[in-house]
């Protein structure tokens, strides 16, 4: 359980990667597991490894947050997509009126 809370305690500043609700899942095994841990004369070793498997749950259950996409490179590449002409043949004729219908 010890050796648990040092790892969810050292992860606790670097927790703005992950989503919200995988992080507010550490932290409330993290508050638990401490309860746990401080009253550990008073405990037996079911309610220890109880505590210990419930924190070693929600630090598995940590998830990463999803890439944010970057709006303004999207509709920079929208806008020169937009500039494109045919007037050189560069385009085969099938190409560009796909590329039209887009």
């Amino acid at each position: 359980l010890q050796a648990l809370l040092a790892a969810a305690e050292g992860l606790s500043g670097q927790l703005d990667g992950f989503t919200a609700e995988s992080a507010d899942a550490l932290r409330s095994a993290v508050v638990a597991a401490k309860a746990v841990n401080e009253a550990r004369a008073d405990k037996t070793q079911t309610q220890l490894d109880q505590a210990a498997g419930e924190l070693q749950t929600a630090l598995s259950g940590l998830r990463l947050k999803p890439a944010g996409v970057e709006k303004q490179v999207l509709q920079d590449v929208y806008d020169q997509a937009k500039l494109l002409t045919n007037t050189d043949g560069s385009f085969t004729a099938a190409s560009w009126q796909a590329l039209q219908h887009r």
